[in-house]
C-alpha cells in the first residue's frame, strides 16, 4: 500500500529504519488526518468572515493578498504548516513528506470517485478568473479529464493575483483551488521521494514525471515569479533542476546545480585578437573633411549609437560626418537629442523598399507571405544604390540590422566598390544571421542567402555590439567578429538624482505585467509604495532623476542597457535563475533546419562539451527543466551578466527589499559605473578610429 511505503522512504530519510520507525510514522499521518478534518469547517468560515478569498476588489490592492496569493496564507491551517515545514526542512524530510503524502491521497481519492461517479463526463464545472461576462457571471471550466483540474489551478493563479477570486474553500479540489502553487509543491515532494528512494518500474516512474512536468509547466513555469517571491524558500528553478529521471542526484537549490555542472572558464576576446590586421593600418590618418555617411538599419537608436561613436572617433582630426539614414524605423525614447536629425536625413523608410514593415509589432500583415528572392533582393539593392544621390556619393555605408540586410548589401555595392562597416547586432538573438529573415524570403531561399556568405565573412570591417552576437555567429557561420560594445555617447544626460523612488522601466514589455502585479500586491503588503512605474515614454533627463531603474531584459542584447549605463544611473537587473525567465525570447525558430550553412551541418555539441548548442534550449521555450546548463552557459556572454556594478534581485520581494538601498551607496554605484564606462570608451573608439582608417586610409 502507498501508505506503509510513504512511512517507510520518509523514516529512511530521517535516519532510521525498521519496523519501529514505520509505526511512529504511521502514527503522525493519522494524526494530522484527524486534526485537519476537525479543523476544516473552521477554517473555511475564518476564510469567510476575514474576506480573505474576496479582498482584491476591482482596481484595488488589499494589504493581505501578497500572502494569500504567493504563500497561500488564506486561513487554511494544512497550507500554513506545510509552507512551514517546507521553508524549514525542504521536500525530502519526514515532516514535509508525511503531509505531502495525507494531501496527495486526499487528491487521489477525489479523482478516483469522479472517476467511479462518471464526474469526467463534463457536467462538471470550474470558476474561472480573470473576466466576467457582461450580465456578471463568471467563466467556468467544463472538466471532461484529470488534467483539465490542472488547467483549472493555471487559471485560478491568474484569478488570484488580477481579479476577484470566487470563495473557495478547503473542500475545492481538496483544497487546491485555494493553492494552486501547492498542487505543484506537494506532487514535486511526491514525485521526488519516489526518484530518489522508491524502486518504480520505469513506466510507473516515466508516468510520474510526466505527471509532475505537466503540473510544473502549469503551474510554476512562467514570467510570474511565483514561488522566487514567496515564502516557501524555493524558486522553480530549484524544483527544475531535479525534474528528471536520468540524475539521481539531489539538488537543493539552482546554484548548486550550476556549481556541480560548471561549463568552462569563458574566453573573452578582445577586439585586437579577433582582428589581427588592425596593426597594418593603426598609424594611418585621416583628413580634415566632410564624410558622407549612410546608416542602413531598421532600428533607429541602433543607427545612432554607430552615428555618434563614428563621429567621436574622427572629432580629433577634424572630419565631421554627413549622415543619412536607410530603412530606419523611428523607434526610441522622447527627448533624443538626435531624433529630429534622424527623421529629416531618412532617405527611404523600410516599407516603402520592402512593400511591408519588417515584423508583425511594426504593422506587418500576418497573413502576407514572403515575396523576395535573394537575387531579387541585391538586384534592387545595387539600382537603389546606382539612382540614389546620398547612397550613390557616399564614402562610407554603416551597417547594422537586420544581419541579413548587411549581407545582400555588401553583395549589392561590392561591384560599384562602396566601402562597408558592419555591426553585428541582431539583440544576441538564436538566429543571429536569419533573425526576420522567414519573412520576408522563406525557407526556400535560405540556400542562396548562405552562398553569399563565404564573400561577407572576408571581410575586416565586422564587428560585433555584444559578446553573445559575437560568439553566436561563431557558432552559426565560423566568423569571429570582434566585441566592440554600444556606447550611447548621442545620451549626454547624466545620473542627477532628485525623486525618491526606484524606476521600473519600459514595463510594458513580455513578462512586465504579471511581474509587477506581484511587486505591487507585495508593496501592499508592505504597505509603502517604492517602485514608480513607466508606462509612457519618458526623457533621458527623466530618467536619471529616479534614485536608479529596475529593468526586465526581454532579449540577450538591449540597447537600453547601454543607455541606462551610460548615464551611470544604478541598475537593477533579475539574476540567475530569474532572469532565465525573461531574457530568451520565446521566438519562433521557423528556419531551424537550415539555421547553419550546409558545411557546418555537423551534429550539435551537447551538454558537458565545450560548445553547447544555443538552438536546443530555445526550441525549448519556456520548459525550464531542460536544458538548464546551456541556458547558463550562454548567459554569462550577455551584457546583462559581463557589465560590472550592476545590483541584481532574485525576485519582487527581493527588489523592493534592496530599493532601501542608501543615497550614498547608489552614488558610490554611479561613479563606479562612469569610470568604466569611460574605459569602454576609451578602447571602443580606439576600434573605430582604426576601422574608419582601413575604411577610408
Amino acid at each position: 500500500m502507498v501508505w506503509h511505503s510513504a512511512a517507510r522512504v520518509f523514516a529512511g530519510l530521517a535516519g532510521v529504519s525498521g519496523a519501529e520507525a514505520e509505526e511512529p510514522a504511521l502514527e503522525l499521518l493519522a494524526r494530522w488526518q484527524h486534526e485537519w478534518r476537525v479543523t476544516a469547517e473552521l477554517e473555511a468560515q475564518h476564510a469567510l468572515e476575514t474576506g480573505v478569498a474576496n479582498s482584491m476588489e476591482s482596481g484595488e490592492i488589499d494589504p493581505g493578498r501578497a500572502g494569500a496569493f504567493l504563500d497561500c496564507d488564506n486561513g487554511d491551517l494544512f497550507w500554513q504548516r506545510f509552507r512551514d515545514a517546507f521553508s524549514r526542512t525542504g521536500p525530502l524530510s519526514p515532516e514535509t513528506g508525511s503531509m505531502a503524502y495525507v494531501k496527495w491521497k486526499a487528491w487521489e481519492d477525489f479523482v478516483d470517485g469522479m472517476e467511479e461517479a462518471g464526474g469526467f463526463d463534463g457536467r462538471v464545472v470550474v470558476p474561472l478568473a480573470g473576466e466576467w461576462h457582461a450580465d456578471g457571471s463568471g467563466y467556468f471550466t467544463q472538466v471532461r479529464e484529470k488534467r483539465d483540474w490542472v488547467t483549472a489551478l493555471q487559471k485560478s493563479q491568474w484569478q488570484a493575483v488580477f481579479g476577484k477570486p470566487p470563495a473557495w474553500s478547503s473542500d475545492n479540489l481538496v483544497g487546491f483551488m485555494q493553492c494552486p502553487v501547492g498542487f505543484a509543491l506537494v506532487q514535486y515532494v511526491i514525485f521526488l521521494v519516489h526518484k530518489m528512494r522508491s524502486n518504480l518500474p520505469e513506466d510507473a516512474a516515466r508516468l510520474n514525471l510526466e505527471s509532475m512536468l505537466f503540473a510544473f509547466v502549469s503551474i510554476l513555469d512562467s514570467h510570474f515569479d511565483h514561488s522566487e517571491s514567496s515564502n516557501w524558500n524555493v524558486s522553480s528553478f530549484d524544483l527544475a533542476v531535479n525534474l528528471n529521471l536520468e540524475d539521481p542526484k539531489f539538488y537543493p537549490r539552482y546554484a548548486d546545480f550550476i556549481a556541480d555542472h560548471a561549463p568552462p572558464e569563458l574566453r573573452l576576446r578582445s577586439w585586437q585578437e579577433d582582428w589581427p590586421g588592425h596593426r597594418m593600418v593603426q598609424s594611418r590618418r585621416l583628413e580634415e573633411r566632410i564624410l558622407r555617411t549612410a546608416l542602413v538599419g531598421e532600428h533607429g537608436p541602433s543607427n545612432l549609437d554607430n552615428l555618434a561613436s563614428a563621429s567621436a572617433a574622427v572629432s580629433s582630426s577634424g572630419v565631421r560626418l554627413e549622415a543619412g539614414h536607410f530603412f530606419t524605423y523611428m523607434w526610441q525614447l522622447r527627448g533624443l537629442a538626435d531624433s529630429g536629425s534622424l527623421r529629416s536625413s531618412l532617405r527611404i523608410t523600410w516599407d516603402a523598399f520592402w512593400g511591408q514593415p519588417l515584423t508583425e509589432s511594426a504593422g506587418r500583415d500576418k497573413s502576407a507571405q514572403p515575396s523576395w528572392t535573394i537575387s531579387g533582393a541585391v538586384w534592387a539593392l545595387r539600382e537603389f544604390a546606382r539612382r540614389d544621390v546620398f547612397l550613390r556619393s557616399s564614402d562610407l555605408v554603416i551597417c547594422s540590422e537586420p544581419l541579413w540586410l548587411c549581407v545582400l548589401l555588401h553583395s549589392a555595392l561590392e561591384a560599384r566598390q562602396r566601402i562597408q562597416l558592419t555591426r553585428a547586432s541582431a539583440a544576441g538573438r538564436v538566429m543571429c544571421l536569419l533573425v526576420d529573415f522567414d519573412q520576408v524570403f522563406g525557407l526556400q531561399e535560405v540556400d542562396a542567402f548562405w552562398e553569399l556568405v563565404p564573400a561577407f565573412k572576408q571581410t575586416e570591417l565586422l564587428s560585433a555590439t555584444s559578446r553573445i552576437t559575437a560568439e553566436m555567429l561563431d557558432w552559426q557561420a565560423g566568423i569571429r567578429a570582434p566585441y566592440v560594445p554600444c556606447l550611447s555617447l548621442h545620451i549626454d544626460t547624466r545620473y542627477q538624482p532628485s525623486k525618491p523612488k526606484l524606476l521600473f522601466f519600459r514595463s510594458s514589455l513580455p513578462g512586465g505585467a504579471p511581474f509587477l502585479r506581484v511587486l505591487r500586491l507585495i508593496e501592499a503588503e508592505m504597505r509603502q509604495q517604492l517602485v514608480d512605474i513607466m508606462m509612457k515614454p519618458m526623457s533621458f533627463a527623466e530618467i536619471a532623476s529616479f534614485r536608479a531603474v529596475a529593468m526586465l531584459p526581454h532579449i540577450p542584447n538591449a540597447l537600453r542597457l547601454a543607455d541606462v549605463y551610460a548615464m551611470a544611473v544604478p541598475l537593477f537587473l533579475p539574476s540567475e535563475p530569474l532572469i532565465h525567465k525573461f531574457v530568451w525570447p520565446d521566438d519562433p525558430l521557423p528556419l531551424l533546419s537550415k539555421a547553419r550553412p550546409p558545411r557546418m551541418a555537423e551534429p550539435k555539441p551537447s551538454a558537458g562539451s565545450s560548445r553547447p548548442s544555443p538552438l536546443d534550449f530555445q526550441i525549448a521555450g519556456r520548459r525550464f527543466y531542460q536544458f538548464r546548463w546551456e541556458r547558463h552557459y550562454w548567459l554569462q556572454y550577455t551584457e546583462w551578466w559581463l557589465r560590472p556594478h550592476l545590483l541584481h534581485f532574485s525576485s519582487a520581494r527581493d527588489l523592493l527589499e534592496k530599493a532601501t538601498i542608501s543615497d550614498e551607496a547608489l552614488l558610490r554605484i554611479s561613479d563606479a559605473m562612469r569610470s568604466h564606462q569611460a574605459q569602454l570608451q576609451m578602447d571602443a573608439l580606439d576600434y573605430w578610429q582604426t576601422a574608419l582608417a582601413a575604411a577610408l586610409g
